[in-house]
């Protein structure tokens, strides 16, 4: 039981910080973009 619920939380915090990841690369593009576009 403690494995699985380890494992299972190792896999929520893997899978959060690929979406902030994902998340922050998508905010930079788009202040990128916004700064491309303002100029």
């Amino acid at each position: 039981m403690t494995t699985a619920n380890g494992s299972y939380i190792t896999f929520v915090f893997v899978g959060g910080i690929r979406e902030l990841e994902r998340d922050v690369s998508v905010l930079f593009f788009m202040r990128h973009k916004w700064l491309l576009t303002g100029r």
